[in-house]
């Protein structure tokens, strides 16, 4: 089996697409509370990214699987993406958010199950490599928490919008750097949707998919926003003990 596939360009497309996970499920929040909105308002804002998910990989892989012209869909899902998350650069406004946010996630998710494909495309039966491809998204991830943590102690939280926005335009110039690659399927042994979906192993998988995807809603959502509240008290009581301290000393 042939080793000829292109490995850093693939890699790439994982990391920034990771990045731009590593700058929304920590920081997101953060940012919306620091626009001033209510503990409710992020919730609903933060929710529409996970709405659009359960629309979005639907249609693209329909569209995708009629036309295979995934590489075509991946360029202009992230490109679109770039397009209108730019848009929150000029208002921050409610409904200009949720606008904003519904549209850019829209294509965004259209993006990693179409590459999916095509990565295995790529690796032509060679599926232990797939790890050795995909860690760089955890690679990314990681890089993006740590990295922009560090960053927002030195700038505000209002630069986060804009660092996203660079880590899109990243991941719409990894997909120019790709050829289409047919991904080929016998058609052997196929099994009907429905009658794949009611089978008990495939009912475990989505059934700890859900709970996983559950109690990422409270660990990524509400924890920072619990996390920078309780930072506004703790700042807030130390300056009124140094007032009281100083009172005590007249």
């Amino acid at each position: 089996m042939s080793n000829n596939y292109p490995y850093w360009r693939l890699s790439s497309f994982y990391f920034f697409y990771f990045c731009v996970v590593g700058a929304l499920i920590p920081f997101w929040p953060v940012y919306l509370h620091a626009l001033g909105y209510s503990s409710a308002d992020v919730g609903i804002i933060t929710s529409i990214i996970l709405a659009t998910r359960i629309i979005a990989p639907n249609f693209w892989g329909f569209l995708a699987d009629k036309t295979q012209a995934r590489l075509s869909i991946i360029r202009l899902g992230s490109f679109l993406a770039v397009l209108f998350f730019s848009l929150i650069l000029y208002r921050q406004d409610y409904t200009w958010l949720l606008l904003s946010i519904i549209c850019y996630t829209f294509f965004w998710h259209a993006v990693l199950p179409q590459f999916e494909v095509i990565t295995l495309a790529y690796l032509d039966k060679q599926y232990q490599r797939y790890g050795q491809i995909r860690l760089w998204g955890s690679i990314g991830f990681i890089a993006a928490v740590l990295g922009l943590g560090l960053l927002f102690d030195f700038v505000s939280i209002d630069h986060l919008p804009l660092c996203i926005l660079i880590f899109l335009i990243l991941i719409w110039l990894s997909s120019l750097g790709l050829r289409n690659k047919t991904y080929i399927h016998s058609g052997e042994n196929s099994t009907g949707f429905m009658e794949l979906v009611r089978h008990p192993f495939m009912l475990c998988f989505l059934a700890s998919s859900f709970l996983l995807q559950f109690s990422h809603i409270l660990t990524t959502l509400f924890i920072p926003c619990i996390w920078l509240k309780c930072t506004v008290i703790q700042i807030a009581s130390q300056e009124y003990c140094g007032r009281w301290e100083w009172l005590q000393k007249l």
